[in-house]
């Protein structure tokens, strides 16, 4: 199955600096930049194709752009629109995740407050999350853990 990315809120979220880091490692070479707007690659593998990155997420139509980068990735590498913004995502707003707590961190100093890690599928892969709580999240948190509930976060 393929699927389609049409969320321009997520598509907004995604850091040109993280995809010029994925373009570099996927073989790409920044070809022509113009500072704050944006920069053209191109790969010696396609050479009919060139990528336009917006430098600037303020850009009312950046989530546009990158949406057809990543629909030109996806054809040129073979892999989905969802594998490909993984690599890409470095956060996401508002998000829920339903997941389990693997560990608790010991309360820090002399507030009720420490790191957790859990388990929970963002973007259709399980991935590991550490987050810090705070008073009755964290003893919730404990309580969770101990009876191996499952819970649910929400945020950034």
């Amino acid at each position: 199955m393929k699927a389609t990315v049409y969320d321009f809120t997520l598509l907004s979220h995604l850091e040109p600096q993280q995809i010029e880091t994925y373009l570099t490692g996927a073989g790409w070479q920044e070809h022509h930049r113009i500072p704050d707007r944006f920069s053209a690659w191109t790969n010696d593998n396609y050479q009919m194709l060139k990528i336009y990155l917006p430098l600037d997420r303020e850009f009312e139509d950046y989530p546009q752009r990158i949406s057809e980068l990543v629909e030109t990735l996806e054809k040129t590498e073979g892999r989905s629109q969802l594998e490909i913004i993984r690599e890409l995502i470095t956060d996401i707003p508002n998000i829920n995740i339903q997941g389990l707590i693997v560990q608790v961190q010991s309360p820090s100093g002399d507030r009720l407050s420490g790191e957790i890690t859990m388990f929970g599928v963002v973007i259709d892969q399980l991935r590991q999350i550490k987050t810090s709580l705070f008073d009755r999240d964290y003893i919730m948190a404990i309580k969770a853990y101990t009876e191996r509930l499952p819970i649910r976060c929400t945020g950034v």
